[in-house]
């Protein structure tokens, strides 16, 4: 059997605002801890394989120091990547194309920044408050987009004037409230 080759970590060419976690060895045998560069731990992997020179670093450990990871082969010789628990984004609009006016069709469109379960947009008379259209969806993994004619529920054409939509996603990861974003439409004719 040959003997290891020195893993060789891989550097992220992104710019971070602050340092990455970092990892050192255990004083335990088997053991490495994940640090923030203060003197608090923000984990420990066990069960590392034991190396015949040193603390393993770089042959049965290795750390991308660009991202964090960790990279380790346990004592049952199966490979193993950590990464830090940073907490999830929220899900958000990340763009929007929705028309100010309209005289026929209406398009718009919105790009959520990670997939949501389910969605609603609601249209409502900005003079009555009267809630005219509703579209609802499930399961999209990057847009929402509706179409509407200038009809009511009932399809009869509604009243010349200003229009509020509101959209309404729920993150498909359960992680973080609904995201809500909200605009304008004049309905010319």
């Amino acid at each position: 059997m040959p003997s290891p080759t020195p893993a060789t970590p891989y550097t992220s060419t992104n710019p971070r605002s602050s340092p990455p976690p970092s990892w050192t060895p255990s004083p335990r045998a088997g053991e490495a801890l994940q640090t923030d560069g203060s003197t608090a731990g923000l984990g420990t992997v066990t069960g590392l394989k034991q190396s015949a020179n040193g603390d393993g670093r770089g042959t049965t450990w290795t750390l991308d120091a660009g991202l964090g990871k960790l990279v380790w082969v346990g004592a049952d010789d199966t490979v193993h990547v950590t990464a830090p628990q940073h907490a999830v984004s929220p899900l958000r609009f990340a763009r929007t194309a929705a028309p100010r006016t309209t005289a026929g069709e209406w398009a718009a469109a919105w790009w959520l920044s990670k997939p949501a379960a389910s969605w609603q947009v609601t249209l409502t008379h900005r003079a009555t408050g009267e809630i005219v259209r509703t579209w609802t969806g499930e399961d999209t993994l990057s847009a929402v987009r509706v179409t509407w004619d200038g009809t009511s529920e009932s399809g009869t054409p509604v009243a010349t004037g200003g229009y509020t939509w509101q959209l309404t996603a729920t993150p498909a990861d359960g992680v973080g409230p609904e995201a809500t974003v909200s605009g304008v439409v004049k309905v010319t004719g």
